[in-house]
């Protein structure tokens, strides 16, 4: 325990502020926060069949190139270059003792802060995003309201208001097919505490949903912002050596 909350406070040291994101209506202070409106879209076939070997070629995680993209992203937004924002991860990390035996939900909320670069060249700067999240796996067990907040604001604050989901676990559709059942038009919307959610699911045609709470964002900034990481991950491939200015 005293390692992965020395991991983190390292991690976090000298987070000044909240990542900004593009409110149209800025929370109040007792505002509560409820995400559950979505905006649904999609790379093309081809585009997401480069992204996939791009991510290959470059020894990263699909994921990676996604949070390396929201990252770069919220930058583009809000001008601040060291940005934070949430990953939901299994919790299941193989450093917590007999984890392979218990039962039970283990998902969990950790932070990824991510520092952007003009200068920096896509890839490298993604490799090492990449290498940086494999540090954090080890420690992905840690409660997200035992970390430190920003700017030594108290332990209630919020860490971060944007998150990212990453789903990449198949569906047995021919198992099911066996057993005589047919599923279609799968869907669910979790409903989250957090402003704006970004759950991507990895297929043929990558899927992107952005989740808001609608309190604070209007529809069309929410298609806005899902219309302009579709963009960025749509050229990360042909962006490999090229300045993330």
């Amino acid at each position: 325990a005293s390692a992965a909350a020395g991991h983190w406070r390292a991690r976090l040291s000298g987070l000044r502020a909240v990542t900004p994101l593009p409110f149209d209506r800025p929370p109040a202070r007792a505002h509560r926060t409820r995400a559950d409106t979505v905006v649904d879209v999609r790379l093309t076939a081809a585009a997401s069949a480069e992204l996939y070997d791009f991510a290959r070629r470059h020894r990263v995680t699909v994921n990676a190139v996604v949070q390396g993209m929201w990252a770069v992203l919220l930058w583009q937004y809000g001008g601040v270059a060291d940005v934070c924002f949430g990953a939901t991860v299994s919790g299941r990390t193989p450093d917590v003792p007999g984890v392979e035996a218990m039962i039970g939900m283990f998902v969990n909320t950790v932070p990824v802060r991510v520092r952007t670069d003009p200068e920096a060249e896509l890839a490298p700067w993604l490799a090492e995003l990449h290498a940086e999240r494999i540090a954090d796996r080890r420690h992905d067990h840690v409660a997200l309201t035992s970390l430190p907040r920003p700017g030594g604001r108290p332990g209630g604050a919020a860490l971060f208001d944007s998150i990212v989901v990453f789903e990449n676990y198949p569906v047995d559709t021919a198992a099911f097919a066996a057993l005589g059942a047919d599923l279609a038009g799968l869907d669910a919307v979790e409903v989250t505490n957090y402003p704006l959610n970004v759950v991507v699911s990895a297929a043929e045609e990558l899927a992107l949903r952005l989740v808001y709470d609608p309190a604070l964002f209007d529809a069309d900034t929410c298609r806005a912002v899902a219309g302009h990481l579709v963009a960025l991950l749509t050229a990360a491939p042909g962006a490999a050596r090229r300045p993330l200015s």
